[in-house]
């Protein structure tokens, strides 16, 4: 995917924000890069309830490589679910692709502070957000190794306090720190997330402790229903490793009517490995769902 995205293409100038149209309901139509930079900007600023519908296919990069993207919803405090994006974000159908986000783009990456780090096309959800109908192919790739800040990271959001619906991954998700959550679609995941997938893109952890999902890494009193997974879940480091087809620790939070395909691994120098084909650790409810064709696999 990376080698795809970052093919030779026809050069283009930097992507600057464009202030885009709305309807009549106030929901502004996105068609166009400049336009989703304008809202990622708006909501970052503070303008948290703004709602917004791609009207095309958009594509991110720059110069026929990809651009660096900063997550829409960031966190201002501790109160995750008060935090983040907080409209309706309908993606009609289109996929944004041609970004990557990385450890720079993330709030707080550099400052080493105690709020931790949301990465993904969004950041942080927040519990009145719904996001449906989009499909993402962009890079996740965090790594902060030697910080002591939590990475949330997810194909579409890195937590998600909302509702998640019709949505899909295409890309890889990737954290490297001590405490790193990642998932196909969130990260951890708080809300909702229903109709789902991720289409083959990898997601993997490797830092200290890790919680990795093909769906999302730590599934908290959260929903997952009618979701699929097509993609290889790993997770390895040096302390506490959980992986599952869906999610990597289902936390009294409810798993229905959801499938996974891909390989499975938990690896490390201790002995805390766990590996599941839905999930590494269940201290909740699957029902009606399947693991078939991969390998699962813990050291």
């Amino acid at each position: 995917l990376f080698t795809a995205l970052a093919a030779p293409s026809a050069s283009r100038a930097a992507i600057a924000p464009v202030v885009p149209a709305s309807d009549d309901r106030g929901v502004y139509l996105l068609s166009e890069p400049g336009h989703l930079l304008w809202f990622r900007d708006r909501v970052n600023a503070g303008s948290a309830e703004i709602n917004a519908k791609l009207t095309k296919d958009i594509d991110l990069s720059e110069g026929g490589s990809p651009s660096h993207w900063t997550p829409i919803g960031q966190y201002t405090s501790g109160d995750r679910k008060d935090n983040g994006y907080a409209g309706s974000f309908d993606g009609g159908g289109f996929t944004v692709s041609g970004y990557i986000v990385a450890s720079a783009n993330v709030a707080g990456a550099k400052e080493n502070n105690t709020l931790p780090l949301a990465a993904g096309f969004f950041g942080l959800v927040g519990q009145k957000a719904e996001i449906r109908g989009l499909t993402v192919g962009g890079v996740v790739s965090v790594d902060i190794s030697g910080s002591t800040n939590y990475i949330y990271a997810g194909g579409i959001a890195g937590y998600n306090y909302g509702m998640i619906t019709d949505c899909a991954n295409n890309g890889e998700v990737s954290a490297s720190g001590s405490n790193d959550y990642a998932g196909g679609i969130a990260g951890y995941n708080y809300g909702t997330i229903t109709n789902c997938a991720n289409n083959g893109g990898e997601v993997s952890a490797s830092g200290y402790n890790n919680y990795v999902g093909g769906i999302a890494g730590y599934n908290n009193s959260g929903t997952i229903i009618n979701c699929v997974n097509g993609g290889g879940v790993s997770a390895s480091g040096s302390y506490v490793n959980y992986a599952g087809g869906i999610a990597g620790v289902n936390n009294k939070g409810t798993i229905a009517n959801n499938a996974h395909s891909g390989e499975v691994s938990a690896s490390g120098s201790s002995t805390y490995n766990y590996a599941g084909g839905i999930a590494g650790l269940n201290n909740g409810t699957i029902t009606n769902s399947i693991h078939s064709g991969g390998n699962v696999s813990a050291t």
